[in-house]
């Protein structure tokens, strides 16, 4: 059985694992990212540092917001 630790500095504590990111078609990758856990998630989406990082093409943007109120 996988066990992931829950992240105590968040409030309330949420499931944390450690992956990799890597295009499908390059051996570059980020590796040791901290990922929240989300089954209730509808979408997957890592830092615009990260795709930089992946030398992703942007495609679009969507702005969103938190529960803090700030839109990014």
């Amino acid at each position: 059985m996988i066990r992931s630790s829950y992240n105590q500095q968040l409030t309330p504590p949420a499931p944390f694992v450690h992956v990799t990111v890597r295009p499908p078609e390059r051996e570059i990758a980020v590796s040791d990212l901290p990922a929240l856990l989300d089954t209730a998630a509808d979408i997957t989406a890592i830092p615009a540092r990260i795709a930089e990082e992946l030398q992703r093409i942007l495609l679009d943007e969507v702005p969103i917001g938190g529960f803090d109120g700030r839109v990014t």
